[in-house]
């Protein structure tokens, strides 16, 4: 009974979404470094991907630290240790989305206000990949109406 309530209530807000939109997800990312930015690095890795999700029309700016997996690791029989990802967000409810990966934050002592000044300015970035993904996608809607 419990899985189909939770069914029901994952479901129901979808389908008021074209389907379109509720069928495809979005994904627009760019490497990011320690090195190359100005800002304070928030981030316990030097390098990693900075991405904007958007599913349900709903956008999520991720980091998510290098996948250093051998390529070959399931012809190796290599266990697979998936890369961590942290929601980019200066909302402390969507940072808490992220806990399990919460080492790959630097280490901010329990004070909120210090992650979210240092994770600010990747959030404008995260939004940027937004509106760019976005204006992308408009542009292929466009382009396809044509034919």
């Amino acid at each position: 009974m419990n899985g189909l309530l939770a069914s029901g209530l994952i479901a129901a807000p979808l389908l008021a979404i074209p389907t379109a939109l509720a069928a495809m997800p979005f994904e627009k990312s760019i490497e990011i470094s320690k090195d190359a930015v100005a800002h304070e690095w928030p981030f316990s890795v030097d390098r990693g991907d900075l991405s904007c999700f958007i599913f349900a029309q709903t956008r999520l700016v991720f980091f998510r630290e290098p996948d250093t997996n051998d390529p070959d690791w399931f012809i190796k029989d290599i266990p697979y240790r998936t890369p961590r990802s942290v929601i980019v967000s200066t909302n402390p409810l969507e940072i808490f989305a992220s806990l399990e990966d919460a080492d790959l934050f630097l280490p901010f002592d329990s004070d909120f206000a210090v992650l979210i000044k240092r994770l600010a300015p990747f959030v404008v970035m995260g939004q940027a990949l937004c509106e760019e993904l976005l204006a992308e996608k408009e542009g292929a809607d466009a382009g396809g109406e044509d034919d």
